[in-house]
């Protein structure tokens, strides 16, 4: 009883399952009517063809399936990065200036901090440097004074909490599911980059919340049938976001990061029109001597640099395969959704879009699916306690 063309997930694991003589969405039936309804998003949407399924005699949109299984091993392989790379790393005996121009030449955000015999101490974020400097200008010193703490050591930061450093072991976790491995890493600490490590626990390479963007969007049958969804349909215009002026300086911007724990902020006009953004990753050209120069309005000051790149925006209409695509093949780190005449809605960083895969609704789905509990019918209805036991009990 399966209608309708399933034109934007073809290859995927839910067309696959039609295509199935053994029972097709049978395979679904052992979910609870209530598991249906939450994790499956079921609604009956006539615009929305493509995704659309007839279940249980009725023509109804099936927006969820989870991504198909891969490993860590599978998404290094995919980039090319299982094999030893030549990681740009810097060392605790070199200054902040000195670890600052690296990160700026190489145009990456981050390097690791390493031991003279190879090990990984750290994952220093240019974030880091700028908070410091901001966290200076908010005790009342001069930005000109600062200039003189680019000559510290980068081993200063060694001395505070490692907040952004997580690993990977090339051997162990190779056939760790990459769903278990977004969720507990990426997800659950935080973290935009994971060091790899062999086992004398020497840095093998870095794998980012990028390359993941990237591995999805080379095989968007991995996405699931959530990559039909508009960005309307996926609340990421309910998330709190601190926005602000165009007159507001760049010192000012990175205190505000700092303060609120993001890595972006929005500008906006009067009117709310959205004009740029900026974060720290925007100006690591800044040399030392230049650090005055962040008390000027934050898009002035990336124009003077040269370093201000037009940032991705969408309409909320467009798709979350869209938005993939995109920053995949931009490399941007977030995408800002725009309504009519460019008017700020919100913003849709890597690690949200990395949530609205790899979340663990996707886990529990996909658990479900392999040990095929005793069928329960779809359309059997009952309380919540007993959906919940049964739920916890597998079935």
């Amino acid at each position: 009883a399966v209608t309708g063309s399933p034109k934007a997930v073809r290859n995927s694991p839910m067309e696959r399952l039609h295509s199935e003589d053994s029972g097709g969405l049978a395979a679904f039936a052992h979910l609870p009517s209530f598991a249906m309804s939450f994790y499956g998003d079921i609604e009956d949407e006539e615009d929305e063809e493509e995704c659309d399924f007839g279940i249980g005699g009725r023509q109804t949109t099936f927006h969820f399936q989870p991504p198909e299984d891969a490993t860590v091993e599978d998404v290094l392989d995919a980039l090319g990065k299982w094999r030893k790379m030549n990681v740009i790393q810097l060392t605790p005996d070199m200054t902040i200036e000195m670890g600052m121009e690296i990160i700026s030449k190489h145009k990456i955000r981050a390097a690791p901090l390493v031991s003279s015999e190879g090990k990984i101490l750290q994952m220093l974020d240019l974030k880091d440097i700028l908070e410091m400097i901001a966290t200076c200008y908010e005790k009342g010193i001069s930005l000109e004074a600062s200039i003189n703490h680019m000559k510290l050591p980068l081993s200063t930061f060694l001395l505070k909490p490692v907040e952004h450093t997580a690993f990977i072991n090339e051997s162990s976790d190779a056939k760790q599911s990459i769903v278990e491995l977004v969720n507990k890493k990426f997800l659950e600490q935080k973290v935009h980059r994971l060091a790899t490590q062999n086992e004398e626990g020497q840095l093998v390479n870095i794998l980012t919340q990028s390359d993941v963007i990237t591995f999805l969007s080379n095989d968007t049958s991995r996405i699931g049938t959530k990559g039909c969804k508009k960005l309307k349909d996926l609340d990421f215009n309910k998330k709190e976001i601190v926005v602000e002026r165009e007159t507001t300086s760049a010192i000012k911007l990175l205190m505000q990061m700092r303060q609120h724990k993001v890595r972006v902020i929005p500008i906006v006009d009067a009117a709310g029109k959205f004009l740029g953004s900026f974060s720290a990753s925007m100006i690591r050209g800044l040399r030392a001597d230049q650090l005055p120069l962040l008390e000027k309005p934050a898009l002035e000051l990336l124009k003077e640099l040269g370093d201000y790149v037009e940032p991705l925006k969408f309409s909320d209409t467009a798709t979350l395969e869209e938005c993939i695509h995109a920053l995949s093949r931009t490399g941007a780190y977030e995408l800002f959704i725009v309504g009519k005449r460019d008017k700020f809605l919100s913003i849709v960083s890597l690690t949200d879009i990395l949530k609205t895969v790899f979340s663990p609704t996707v886990q529990y789905i996909q658990q479900m699916l392999r040990s095929k509990p005793p069928v329960v019918p779809v359309g059997h209805s009952r309380d919540l306690s007993s959906v919940l036991d049964t739920m916890n009990r597998g079935g």
